[in-house]
């Protein structure tokens, strides 16, 4: 069998949970001046604008981008990841892709909500589960298929 988008759909799971354990680990020794991930993005940011670099700080016309808030990119990178992961789980379903791939993919899409909330990835664990279970039994089923 192919499959290719679980796969992908398992890599981009746990970059996302690498990414939010790396902004976990930046939140827990952010002390205001010293910078993990802004620099990061400073360089990032500055190949696409003419301002200079200032220490750990980039200002860009009036918002400057700090380490709390490279934190935050960081952490929405990561929660888009995941979400990223679940809807290529259910898209592998469709395909009909190996179903080892396709709940790795599921479960560890889901796990970067974990780290976030667990009310948040309960909810999206019911959720992504329902329309697992509905796009199976739209496989299986005679409805909709022509004779």
């Amino acid at each position: 069998m192919n499959s290719k988008f679980s796969i992908i759909g398992i890599l981009l799971a746990v970059l996302s949970i690498a990414l939010y354990l790396v902004a976990l680990s930046s939140w827990g020794s952010n002390d205001g001046l010293t910078s993990v991930i802004s620099p990061y993005y400073a360089k990032f940011l500055s190949l696409f604008s003419s301002t200079q670099l200032s220490g750990p700080t980039l200002a860009a016309g009036e918002a400057h981008l700090t380490e709390e808030r490279s934190i935050y990119i960081t952490i929405g990178i990561a929660l888009f990841f995941g979400a990223l992961a679940i809807f290529l789980s259910l898209f592998s379903i469709k395909r009909q892709e190996s179903l080892i791939y396709i709940i790795a993919a599921l479960l560890l899409g889901n796990a970067v909500f974990v780290l976030y909330s667990l009310k948040t990835a309960l909810f999206i664990l019911v959720v992504s589960g329902c329309c697992a279970i509905y796009l199976q039994s739209r496989l299986t089923s005679d409805y909709g298929v022509n004779p």
